[in-house]
């Protein structure tokens, strides 16, 4: 029960170190201005007459700084004057404003958004929930796809904003627009944002002593663990791996008033590791690493005693170092494989109960998936 506890405790902490937080900068002063601007462009979009747009936004953004929303009419300004809107797609990414559209859609569609825009008109940057230029920007959206007048990454954003965020996502996924600045843009923007996010790793691998007639011979060993993210020198990790002993000689072991033969059926050990990055190029990574934990030998003994209601387990624990490297690449969208080659130094001969020699000096590879 301990051991969980102290897993789950690690996994918050390992998560909450990969957040970051983002703040939303308050535009003071900015409500009543807007109110006006938003009239004069929900005439220019209605008409289709976008010449005084330009006269229309820039004191408004100058002012209250460039928002989800105005940086929506932008785009759709650009687009619609066959101007080049390359630089106000990608900008509309890189900070994230596809995420606050989704946020704004989402509190659009439930019954009590006028309440939800009282109560934050700030975060929502004094642009009502359903106002009439969100119908008029996605109706002049829709009207560009269905002329097919506009092709790779306009047609995604017509399709974002006309259609919302699923539709987006399927076209986005199709091959024909896996080489569209928006998509290649996702690709690696998600890959960033996991970089600074805690991870899990899977580990499937073979541990066999230095001395190959020793009491563990070659053992296949799997494990899991928990680390902090990669975007950082240090890479700190808490994990729990599995000897599995399919291939061992029993060993005398005093417990009980008694020597006892005992034929182990599986080690564990429980540990940390910092590693530290050596060379990254996003992809590859190298770490180097170094841990200490504790290796429990399962030995099957055991007795109840009269006055104790838990039984008593007479099992090998000893102290296990470990130095090693690791190489890892990226695969899929966030994910990496990697794989992993180590020492271990454990020493047996301090325990004064083990009657029989066991080799300290141990080596491992292992595979393993971190996502």
């Amino acid at each position: 029960m301990r051991i969980i506890l102290i897993v789950l405790l690690m996994s918050f902490w390992v998560q909450s170190y990969g957040q970051i937080e983002r703040e939303s900068p308050s535009n003071i002063g900015c409500e009543e201005l807007t109110s006006d601007v938003l009239l004069g462009l929900e005439e220019a979009f209605e008409t289709r007459n976008l010449d005084s747009f330009e006269r229309i936004t820039e004191n408004w953004i100058s002012t209250c700084g460039t928002s989800e929303f105005a940086q929506r009419c932008i785009i759709m300004e650009g687009i619609l004057t066959d101007e080049p809107v390359e630089d106000a797609i990608s900008a509309y990414f890189e900070y994230n404003m596809h995420r606050d559209y989704s946020s704004r859609q989402y509190h659009a569609s439930q019954h009590d958004f006028g309440y939800i825009y009282s109560e934050n008109s700030s975060s929502f940057d004094y642009v009502p929930l359903r106002h009439i230029l969100d119908t008029l920007i996605s109706s002049r959206a829709q009207e560009l796809l269905e002329g097919g007048l506009v092709f790779g990454d306009e047609k995604l954003i017509c399709i974002l904003f006309s259609k919302g965020q699923n539709d987006f996502y399927d076209e986005l996924s199709k091959h024909e627009n896996r080489d569209t600045r928006i998509n290649q843009y996702l690709k690696n923007r998600y890959k960033r944002d996991r970089r600074y996010s805690g991870a899990y790793t899977l580990y499937a691998g073979v541990s066999r002593p230095l001395n190959s007639d020793d009491v563990f011979g070659a053992n296949p060993v799997f494990g899991a663990s928990i680390s902090t993210p990669l975007e950082y020198k240090i890479v700190v990790e808490l994990g729990v791996k599995v000897r599995v002993n399919v291939n061992d000689k029993p060993f005398d072991y005093y417990a009980m008033g008694e020597v006892n033969e005992v034929d182990s059926d599986y080690g564990i050990l429980i540990g940390t590791t910092v590693g530290y990055k050596v060379f990254d190029n996003e992809k590859f990574i190298v770490l180097s690493k170094a841990g200490v934990g504790v290796e429990i030998i399962n030995t099957g003994l055991s007795e109840s005693k009269e006055d104790c209601e838990e039984d008593t387990y007479y099992d090998l624990e000893m102290v296990h170092l470990t130095a090693g490297i690791a190489v890892m690449t990226p695969v899929f969208k966030s994910s990496n494989i990697g794989m992993g080659l180590n020492y271990h130094f454990c020493p047996y001969g301090l325990e004064k109960k083990l009657k029989t020699p066991i080799e300290n000096n141990l080596v491992s590879t292992e595979l393993f998936f971190r996502f």
